[in-house]
């Protein structure tokens, strides 16, 4: 892509700020329905919290994107970071419930999910007092994370690591599945696979919004598809 067709924005941006919010509003909305016609189902609530997660993620990357202050300079880019370790972890314990694994989910294994997290986040708000998130590394006026300190490549490779699983064990029930339960892994599998293609064009750093991070909004297209198999082929019943 040419140079000249990559768009370099920066806060503020309406319209940018009304798509996160929009794709925010759509997954709320999406988690309440789900949370009042199916929230018995086996993997309902990952998947609720899932939603949520993005939902808060696109909802205060738009505050932020709208140029709204807060309390602190980057107060409103460091808070969707409550969706963004939030998400990998769902994801991830969705694909477990989605095909019949969650067994798997015993100790230690379930203590380092919810742990994570945790700690990701204790970090980057502690991040003064001991330069583990940040190291010193972050851009002035950059509305996005791409280079930090080990605390933050630590996060990157275990939400890389956490999503390439649930691909993995989801590609794996898709190809020994038939009938109803292939559609309904297909398009769960579509859904994953643009996040992975949003990962490629921010890597390849042809992405048309530059210095704009595009992962919340790819995250919200997968969640949809699973809403929309939940819809039209009855995933979790």
């Amino acid at each position: 892509m040419d140079k000249e067709k990559v768009f370099s924005v920066t806060p503020p941006n309406v319209a940018y700020s009304t798509i996160l919010l929009l794709a925010g509003t759509a997954c709320l909305l999406v988690a309440v329905i789900i949370a009042y016609t199916r929230r018995a189902v086996a993997g309902a609530l990952a998947l609720i919290v899932l939603l949520l997660a993005l939902a808060w993620w696109d909802i205060t990357y738009a505050v932020f994107w709208a140029g709204t202050p807060g309390p602190t300079k980057y107060f409103w880019l460091d808070v969707t970071y409550l969706g963004a370790v939030t998400v990998p972890a769902a994801l991830f314990i969705f694909s477990l419930r989605l095909t019949n694994l969650q067994d798997v989910l015993k100790r230690p294994l379930i203590i380092f999910v919810y742990l994570e997290p945790m700690f990701v986040l204790a970090s980057l708000f502690t991040d003064p007092y001991h330069g583990l998130f940040f190291a010193g590394k972050r851009v002035e006026n950059s509305a996005i994370i791409l280079d930090a300190g080990p605390v933050f490549w630590f996060n990157v490779v275990y939400s890389y690591s956490l999503t390439l699983i649930a691909t993995v064990l989801i590609v794996r029930a898709f190809l020994r599945s038939s009938g109803i339960y292939r559609k309904q892994l297909g398009v769960v599998l579509a859904g994953i696979a643009f996040t992975w293609l949003n990962s490629i064009i921010f890597v390849a750093g042809v992405s048309p919004l530059a210095g704009a991070d595009n992962t919340p909004f790819s995250f919200t297209i997968t969640a949809l598809a699973f809403a929309f198999a939940i819809g039209r082929y009855q995933l979790l019943d």
